[in-house]
């Protein structure tokens, strides 16, 4: 095992020992000693922390047996030519430069390093994250289904009381494993998005009858219109699908009490897809500045914040947004997707024509 002495204790021996300590496991050496005059110096201190032995002269080496390697790190002159005409010539001498370049590679082997752990948890993440999301799909399902039956029941008049007694805990406990589901769903957002170009009409349209279904377990009807001939995006499919129910739950549960209409709209707005979740009624969801009613930001609950906002940096790693408003005392559940086509040259057919959609009037 090499030994190493180190002369000098500042602010660059503070880093050497964090450096070294950080690897000392997988390492053949050891630090003797640190020699430094003021005894609170960062890099002394760090030292006497550590358990290593420390001196005020750097004559001291003398009495370090095993030495091998002396690093000087004062960048005093004369300290430097002492220690030439102290040390045998067996002891390699080395200076702050060259610690200087051996901590530069040491830091960028230590990025690549962190970087690749990261990935691989990454790729971990991901798996883990899509196998909880069918996990979780699966029993929302059936939770839902139990919720609205029972929901039903202590709505029916004829059910006795004595039953709806029962039915009221079964429903708490049914509750308390939706929150459940939930959370775990909360995992499964954690994800970084793989962009692919993306036809979303029949992504859209699929979704929208297993939507239907979904509003079918709030004894809701929902009316879903994606507009054809959308333009391809660039989405992450699975997880795009994700915020999708995540969205579309918050709303149905938000407006279930008071609406038995949810409807899902799908359309191209400027140079973007937007697409709304809203309660029956109408309310206009592509317009200028120029139009009137005023939308209200809606803050969610603490509960609803984190996957909210989880969705919030998904549909922003997709270059769109997720955000909740009120307009007219409706509630407006809203995802964005930029449309980014390939620029036609100028003066083509296909530049006018763009022209023409950029300026046509709202829808």
């Amino acid at each position: 095992m090499m030994r190493i002495g180190i002369v000098g204790g500042g602010p660059e021996c503070k880093e050497l020992l964090l450096l070294l300590s950080e690897y000392s496991n997988y390492s053949n050496y050891s630090i003797a000693t640190v020699i430094d005059p003021k005894k609170d110096a960062p890099g002394r201190v760090l030292a006497e922390e550590l358990g290593i032995p420390t001196f005020d002269d750097y004559k001291a080496l003398n009495s370090i047996e095993g030495l091998q390697l002396v690093v000087d790190l004062s960048g005093d002159v004369e300290t430097r030519k002492g220690l030439m005409d102290l040390i045998p010539e067996d002891v390699d001498l080395v200076g702050k430069r060259v610690i200087e370049l051996f901590m530069a590679i040491m830091e960028e082997l230590h990025d690549r390093i962190t970087l690749q752990r990261q990935l691989t948890a990454s790729d971990s993440v991901i798996a883990v994250s899509k196998v909880v999301y069918q996990l979780t799909h699966v029993i929302r399902n059936a939770l839902m289904s139990t919720g609205a039956l029972t929901r039903k029941l202590l709505l029916d008049e004829s059910t006795p009381y004595v039953t709806k007694k029962t039915l009221k805990k079964v429903l708490k406990h049914v509750e308390q494993m939706e929150k459940a589901v939930r959370q775990a769903c909360e995992i499964a957002l954690v994800s970084t998005p793989k962009l692919r170009e993306t036809d979303i009409v029949p992504l859209l349209q699929e979704w929208c009858h297993s939507f239907c279904a979904e509003a079918r377990r709030y004894d809701m009807e929902a009316r879903c219109h994606v507009e054809e001939g959308l333009p391809k995006v660039m989405l992450d499919r699975d997880l795009f699908s994700q915020v999708l129910w995540h969205i579309a739950e918050y709303t149905l549960q938000a407006i279930y009490r008071t609406s038995k209409t949810i409807i899902f709209e799908a359309r191209l707005c400027w140079d973007e897809i937007i697409m709304v979740f809203r309660e029956g009624g109408d309310a206009e969801i592509c317009k200028t500045e120029s139009d009137g009613g005023a939308t209200v930001p809606v803050i969610p609950s603490r509960r609803s914040h984190t996957w909210l906002d989880l969705c919030t940096k998904i549909m922003f790693e997709h270059g769109g947004d997720v955000r909740m408003e009120r307009k007219d005392g409706k509630l407006l559940s809203i995802i964005t997707v930029p449309v980014r086509p390939p620029r036609p040259q100028a003066g083509s057919d296909q530049s006018r024509e763009r022209g023409a959609a950029m300026t046509r009037p709202p829808l």
